[in-house]
């Protein structure tokens, strides 16, 4: 039979609810924001908005460049993880618990001042619509576009997803504007999750993380 550990559970300054998982076998933090806003909060002629905004969260914010955010990263040893599925937008933190103050504070940055660059938008979309391309030449992407409608209806919130990475009309649309309001309106407190599994003490995390 699984035996899984016990968890602390409590809510943050902001409303958003904290899970804790207190493991010191390693000295690292594993941590995971989940917010109820995925590819289904696509507006219907936004398709792909969600996974674009996630996306462009660490390509600058307002007091660092991406360049920086990376380079930071490098000598915190710190990963910043990103990306959003039909339902959850996600963005994780892999920590050590020597640099959790610092690395924890990067993540802050990148979560509440993005800045969202022109330039590196413009090469962003580029990307997606090369892959948008790339997936008509390949079965199973083309599968996980054209089955939602089928199941759901086009009128479906997710019959119109298009697997989440939007269409060539949709894309084309999209500005940095929206990106913006996205993440003012969607990635809310209210409808988030922090998931701490690590080297940590709950009252330490929730005291640092109520401080962010």
């Amino acid at each position: 039979m699984a035996k899984f550990p016990k968890f602390q559970e409590g809510t943050l300054a902001n409303g958003a609810k904290l899970l804790v998982i207190e493991r010191d076998a390693v000295p690292t933090v594993e941590l995971s924001l989940l917010v109820d806003g995925g590819s289904a909060a696509d507006p219907a002629e936004l398709s792909g908005l969600a996974r674009m905004t996630l996306d462009m969260l660490d390509e600058g914010t307002k007091s660092k460049s991406a360049t920086e955010i990376a380079e930071l990263q490098g000598r915190l040893g710190a990963r910043v993880g990103l990306g959003a599925d039909d339902d959850w937008a996600t963005i994780s933190l892999s920590a050590l618990a020597a640099n959790l103050q610092p690395s924890l504070e990067l993540l802050a940055d990148v979560v509440t001042n993005p800045s969202f660059p022109a330039a590196d938008f413009e090469r962003l979309r580029k990307e997606a619509l090369v892959r948008l391309a790339s997936a008509k030449l390949e079965p199973g992407a083309m599968a996980a576009r054209v089955m939602p409608p089928l199941l759901f209806g086009e009128n479906h919130v997710y019959g119109r997803l298009g697997g989440g990475n939007g269409t060539e009309e949709s894309l084309a649309a999209m500005t940095t504007a929206d990106l913006a309001r996205f993440h003012r309106e969607e990635l809310s407190p209210k409808r988030a999750t922090v998931l701490v599994v690590g080297d940590v003490a709950f009252a330490d995390i929730k005291a640092r993380l109520d401080k962010l």
